[in-house]
């Protein structure tokens, strides 16, 4: 038809610098539907570290919506003969996935979009149930603000399990990132999720 075809969804990490090295493997969701992705680290003594970036799709009664992730995922289900509802599926397979990693002795570190108040909703309890914490919440409390310019409470989180350290962390304002939601930090220690000893390189200036 010579239209060109627009979906909405997925996710994407980036590293670099001295961290590169450090990537034994990647993937992403193995259904292919770009629900999370992620990068697996490795340190000193076997340390593991699975940094996950994942998209939770948000649920539409709009008929006519049917490029939004929700209707991308039913379809999806649909036609492989899985009678379930999106969220639910992503929830059940997210939590899955993430206790797989635990029982491997790995260390967590999940950056969501969950479409959903993390302060009231029950997919923070499911996650909490998995063994992770909310790094920002932890340090600065539950009077979080919207994540989401359009939004009235905070939807975006960075949840780590509890054998990783963090620093600094907060929450960016709107329009200092791309996309219309805030930007989130938190300072890892890279002790925690690389292990050894760190040398200090000094750089000479010419």
């Amino acid at each position: 038809s010579g239209k060109k075809m627009h979906l909405y969804g997925g996710t994407m990490m980036l590293a670099q610098g001295q961290h590169c090295h450090r990537i034994a493997s990647m993937g992403a969701d193995e259904r292919g539907l770009g629900r999370w992705s992620w990068f697996l680290l490795t340190g000193v003594d076997n340390i593991k570290t699975r940094i996950i970036s994942a998209y939770r799709p948000c649920k539409t009664n709009k008929v006519t919506s049917n490029g939004t992730v929700f209707r991308q995922h039913l379809q999806y289900y649909k036609d492989n003969d899985i009678d379930e509802c999106p969220l639910q599926m992503f929830d059940k397979e997210l939590m899955e996935y993430i206790r797989k990693c635990i029982r491997k002795k790995e260390k967590i570190i999940l950056m969501i979009d969950s479409n959903e108040d993390i302060n009231q909703g029950e997919f923070n309890n499911k996650l909490q149930r998995c063994g992770l914490i909310s790094a920002l919440r932890n340090r600065h409390g539950t009077n979080t603000p919207p994540t989401q310019h359009s939004g009235s409470v905070a939807i975006d989180d960075i949840y780590v399990t509890h054998n990783i350290l963090t620093g600094k962390c907060g929450y960016l304002p709107f329009g200092e990132g791309p996309g219309d939601h805030r930007g989130l930090f938190v300072d890892i220690n890279l002790q925690s999720i690389i292990g050894g000893e760190f040398q200090k390189v000094h750089r000479q200036q010419a």
